[in-house]
């Protein structure tokens, strides 16, 4: 009787194709999502961000960017750090005279987000000034101002 050793062979060859593929791919699926995550976000351990009132806490990073520019069709919607007991959100157009045309003024007491809807009232390419003022317990009070400029 004559040996197929062809098959054997092949059978064989696949054998330690299979095992080396195996040993040479130890990233698990976790691993694998991981490193695609991290080409996009930051992932990792949560970063501390201090408290209003903390001792290390900067009043002028309540408000992370000094400008936002939002779409008209579109929402706004910012996070201020907890810790305060009060938030006064205002959205002023500022005039040359002491009179300022105000959006919003929202004073609201523990709950640090706002949520605005922009309105047929706001002007295109026109500097809008955000205020945010946190009023802890205690009474001290935390003032950070940045710019919005809307467009369509």
């Amino acid at each position: 009787m004559k040996k197929n050793y062809n098959t054997n062979y092949f059978a064989l060859i696949f054998t330690i194709i299979l095992a080396f593929s195996g040993f040479s791919c130890s990233d698990s699926y976790d691993e694998m999502f991981y490193e695609l995550n991290g080409n996009f976000i930051e992932v990792g351990a949560i970063k501390y961000s201090p408290k209003i009132g903390d001792k290390d806490f900067n009043e002028e990073i309540m408000l992370p960017n000094f400008q936002y520019t939002i779409n008209r069709n579109s929402s706004l919607c910012l996070t201020a750090p907890d810790g305060a007991e009060y938030y006064d959100w205002k959205i002023e157009l500022p005039s040359e005279t002491s009179n300022s045309r105000t959006l919003i003024n929202r004073s609201v007491s523990n709950s640090n987000t706002l949520f605005y809807q922009p309105t047929d009232v706001i002007k295109l390419g026109v500097r809008y000034e955000l205020t945010l003022i946190a009023t802890t317990k205690e009474g001290t009070v935390y003032t950070d101002v940045a710019e919005l400029i809307f467009y369509e």
